[in-house]
């Protein structure tokens, strides 16, 4: 089954975009057969904890190489703490994508 297939019609409705933006307290309805999704929020918190934990760790690593090479406060400093922000996003974004299951929800 596709990431964005409807637990209950069994269609691809939703889009990527859709998808990342729904966190665990949200819903979305299937153009399809109007049925409400949601995603896990065990899982769903796992993945944003990784994307905070990871990113805060990548902030950090940044900081020491800019320290280290002597680019604190200089545009190469900025350049390397812009890609230690958005590197490692992208796989975590894929994570949530991939391992973040639509189920139906259970409130209305």
């Amino acid at each position: 089954m596709s990431p964005l297939t409807c637990p209950q019609c069994q269609r691809a409705t939703f889009s990527f975009w859709q998808k990342q933006q729904l966190g665990p307290s949200g819903t979305l309805q299937c153009p399809a057969c109007g049925a409400r999704v949601e995603v896990p929020t065990g899982r769903a918190m796992a993945c944003i904890l990784g994307f905070v934990l990871i990113d805060a760790l990548a902030v950090i690593a940044a900081s020491l190489i800019n320290q280290r090479l002597g680019y604190a406060g200089q545009w190469q400093g900025s350049l390397i703490t812009a890609a230690a922000l958005l590197l490692p996003g992208i796989p975590l974004i894929w994570a949530y994508y991939r391992f973040v299951p639509l189920q139906l929800a259970s409130t209305p």
